[in-house]
């Protein structure tokens, strides 16, 4: 078998350079309800760096599990690549999802810290009905 094994382990921080490394020219493109917003490889992959950096701010432990509830955008990308590239675990809420089942859904994945976009906090009403677990919610 020795031979058809790679030299280095397969993992999203490593997939993660080569992206930035190889397509930094290129554009990143998403729709609103308006408009189509555009950015480049380099400004997305620059600042999902950023955010793993917040996370650390933060304090989100090295082996949280983060919760991303927002609609498919640059900045929900960035956040579902920053978390496991830290070696957080990342999982995603279903927006179309109730509030009770959201809260049954986080509490159990035993979210320990979530994003949550304006619009999409709006959106769910009161929820988070107070999760049992601890963390930020922003």
């Amino acid at each position: 078998m020795r031979g058809l094994m790679q030299d280095y382990a397969l993992t999203l921080p490593t997939v993660f350079d080569r992206f930035e490394r190889l397509f930094e020219d290129k554009q990143l493109v998403w729709n609103t309800a308006t408009e189509r917003k555009r950015t480049s490889i380099a400004e997305w992959t620059d600042r999902t760096r950023r955010i793993g950096g917040v996370l650390d701010a933060l304090d989100v432990p090295a082996d949280a599990r983060v919760g991303t509830f927002a609609w498919n955008t640059a900045d929900h990308l960035s956040l579902y690549w920053a978390a496991p590239c830290t070696g957080r675990i990342l999982h995603t809420l279903n927006i179309r999802l109730f509030p009770e089942q959201l809260t049954f859904v986080v509490n159990h994945a035993r979210t320990t810290w979530c994003s949550s976009t304006a619009r999409c906090s709006a959106r769910s009403g009161s929820w988070p009905a107070r999760s049992d677990r601890s963390g930020m919610w922003s």
